[in-house]
Formats: C-alpha cells, structure tokens, sequence
C-alpha cells in the first residue's frame, strides 16, 4: 500500500495537466511509496491514455456537485497522506521525499502547508528558505476526521 496519495486535479482546463502529472511522476521518492490519482471532469485521448500506460487512477465525473470529482479521489485513494496538486502546478522533484520525511518526524503532523515557489517572467523572484518549524502547522488527529467529514458531507450532499 503506498504511503503518500497524490492527487491532482483539473476542471475543465488540460493546457498544463501533462506537466503536472510529469512532475509527480519525477520525483526523487520511490515510486512504490506513492500513488497518483487524477481527477478531471472532462475525458482526453492523450491524457486518459498517459495515465492507464503509467498505473494512475483516472477519476472522470461530467456533472461533478461541489467538486465531487475530488471527493470521489479522496475515497479511492489508498495512502495514509494525500497531498494535492492543480493541473497548473508542478512538483519540485524531491516534494514527495520531504513530505514523507515531516509526517515521519512528526507523528502529530495533521495537515502541511508547503511554501511554494512563484514564477514572474519565466523566473524564479525569491527562494523560499527550506527550514521551517513544522511543530507549529498541526491539527490533531480527530480534528482532521472531524473536518474531512464535514467537507465530504458539504461535497456529496449539496
């Protein structure tokens, strides 16, 4: 089973979702420790084929209520931690490998917010330094049941 579920979606834009799921695929963890799911409301011969040659789950709902194509990922997802990408965003390569060094350090770790890096005519503006106190960015376990209910139930009913 693997330990780190990525999930990245995309609504009714696929200019950049190749890109995306190329840079979960690329990452310096090995590929055994994580799964990727994609979900999308919208179905693309390039895309869908991409993802059935490279063993990625393709979650695809037309109608989807509330971002229900995201709740349904979250079910099918099978890692103890699932970590979000948009289809206009990219993972650095070693993004996977760090998440599971913090959730490993940290066992009270609910919930990471990752710094990112902002682009601004083609070109990096700052670094973003990599030491940071994750003590302080938690939630307690039964919070995190408590708010992932409530946001499924949000989700699937309304």
């Amino acid at each position: 089973m693997p330990y780190i579920s990525v999930i990245i979606t995309a609504y009714n834009r696929k200019q950049f979702l190749l890109d995306a799921i190329k840079s979960a695929l690329n990452q310096t963890l090995n590929r055994t420790e994580y799964e990727i799911l994609v979900a999308k409301n919208f179905k693309d011969y390039n895309i869908d084929n991409y993802l059935y040659k490279n063993g990625m789950k393709n979650i695809t709902i037309f109608k989807s209520i509330n971002n229900g194509y995201i709740a349904e990922a979250v079910k099918q997802s099978s890692g103890e931690i699932i970590s979000f990408l948009d289809d206009d965003d990219l993972f650095l390569p070693s993004k996977l490998e760090n998440v599971q060094r913090i959730f490993n350090k940290y066992e009270n770790l609910g919930y990471l917010k990752n710094a990112t890096y902002g682009f601004l005519n083609d070109k990096l503006p700052t670094q973003i330094p990599e030491k940071r106190n994750y003590q302080d960015i938690y939630i307690r376990h039964e919070e995190k049941k408590k708010v992932f209910n409530y946001i499924f139930i949000k989700t699937i009913t309304y």
